[in-house]
């Protein structure tokens, strides 16, 4: 790749020495070294864009050279010493120019590496920008330009505190810093506009060498992340009300990771399953819980796979031997891209209920016992809205007073027709006052 353009005033004042020194050569005797000056055009010609310009030139010296001995004045004094003098400086063009050309391809290599670099930076997704000791712009990528506001503007060769004169000084200092050989970074630091909006910045800045190994500058690398910043904000936001949500809610709920670890808990399900417990979160169910049951356990595998389950009443043996018991439900929650992220569980302690449940079902057989018993009848109705009279429990003695099987007073609409036709009015009539609170 050749990155020099070509230069005509250049190569004509090359060819213009070069003819001037024949003509001079031309004009004095063999022996005088004119011919040594061919040495500076051929030096000239290492700004000429082409590779091969001072080879050319030293075969174009060369016979410049054989051409003027033969035309210029003769000696036979010096014929010898001129014969050898050119020889020795047709040697020398030729070295001369063998090293020019060298030093012209390394110096192409590192044109065209500058350029790779320069072309890397320029089209690279990030925000990159490279200044020298002065903080000036060497070149920055096209994503600094627009993530910085700069627009399509060259900043190249300005000043980075010309271009943002709002910069605060704790970032000059980092500079600085940086520039003695540190290697600084920050994930999240504010950027303040001269808008006065804020911008959200992740940035690292290095030193670069020079090919002495002196620092010649530093390199910024950052990446505005204020949308992200936003995102976390909302996000934590979310959380925080989810969190005060479940916190608040009037039932004992708890929400947990797919490693049954608490994110969020009711303060009914601490009360009712955690005793003096008030901070369970980051905390694993099965340590907070070391006895839960197995089949508890496997429900959580399965819920975790997706199913959702429950249980109106379901009893939980202590380790201390004592039996609770719990109505609930547990169903996976999901994450934004649909993966299982854990449980929400409800989970109500019933165990008073329970025991409720069967002292009342031990006190109805102890009335049915008593019942039984007495020669009398005994039963419990209640009254329909369309007015009929539905028998809820009877004792067995009503079925021998009034000469009906079960399976036949079960058939009956209403228990108003095991009543004799001629006291139905009477009886009605006193039902209705009951039923009035008389």
């Amino acid at each position: 790749m050749n990155s020099k353009p070509f230069s005509p005033a250049l190569t004509l004042l090359v060819l213009v020495l070069a003819a001037g020194i024949f003509v001079l050569d031309l004009a004095t005797p063999q022996g005088v070294a004119v011919w040594v000056l061919y040495l500076a055009p051929l030096i000239l010609t290492y700004r000429l864009p082409a590779a091969a310009a001072p080879l050319l030139f030293a075969a174009l010296s060369t016979a410049l050279l054989v051409a003027g001995f033969f035309l210029s004045p003769s000696s036979l004094v010096l014929v010898n010493i001129a014969v050898f003098n050119r020889a020795l400086i047709v040697a020398s063009l030729c070295a001369v120019a063998f090293i020019l050309m060298r030093l012209k391809r390394v110096d192409e290599a590192l044109r065209e590496r500058e350029q790779q670099l320069r072309l890397f930076v320029e089209h690279s997704p990030a925000a990159i920008a490279m200044f020298d000791r002065e903080m000036r712009y060497l070149v920055t990528s096209r994503r600094w330009l627009t993530d910085y506001r700069i627009g399509d503007q060259s900043i190249a060769g300005r000043s980075h505190y010309e271009v943002f004169p709002d910069l605060p000084e704790r970032w000059k200092e980092i500079h600085r810093r940086c520039m003695a050989g540190a290697i600084e970074k920050c994930d999240e630091d504010p950027f303040p506009r001269a808008d006065g909006s804020v911008d959200w910045v992740r940035w690292e800045i290095r030193p670069w060498q020079t090919a002495k190994g002196d620092i010649g500058g530093i390199i910024i690398y950052s990446e505005v992340i204020t949308q992200r910043k936003q995102m976390q904000e909302a996000l934590r936001e979310s959380e925080e009300r989810l969190r005060l949500f479940a916190e608040q809610a009037p039932a004992p709920i708890a929400m947990l990771d797919e490693n049954m670890n608490y994110i969020a808990t009711s303060k009914r399900w601490l009360s009712e399953h955690c005793g003096k417990e008030r901070n369970l979160i980051g905390r694993n169910m099965y340590e907070v819980f070391p006895d839960i049951p197995e089949r508890w356990k496997e429900s959580h595998r399965r819920c975790l796979s997706g199913a959702v389950e429950s249980s109106e009443a379901d009893p939980w043996v202590r380790s201390d031997g004592g039996t609770d018991w719990a109505r609930w439900e547990m169903r996976p929650w999901r994450k934004r891209d649909g993966a299982i992220g854990g449980l929400v569980v409800f989970s109500e302690d019933i165990t008073e209920n329970k025991k409720m449940e069967v002292q009342l079902r031990e006190s109805e057989a102890r009335h049915r016992i008593l019942a039984g018993l007495t020669s009398d009848f005994v039963y419990v109705f209640r009254v329909e809205p369309d007015g009929r009279i539905v028998n809820e429990w009877l004792s067995d003695s009503i079925y021998r007073i009034i000469g009906y099987s079960p399976e036949k007073y079960r058939s009956l609409a209403s228990a108003i027709e095991t009543i004799h036709p001629d006291d139905r009015k009477l009886t009605e009539q006193m039902l209705a006052r009951v039923l009035e609170g008389e």
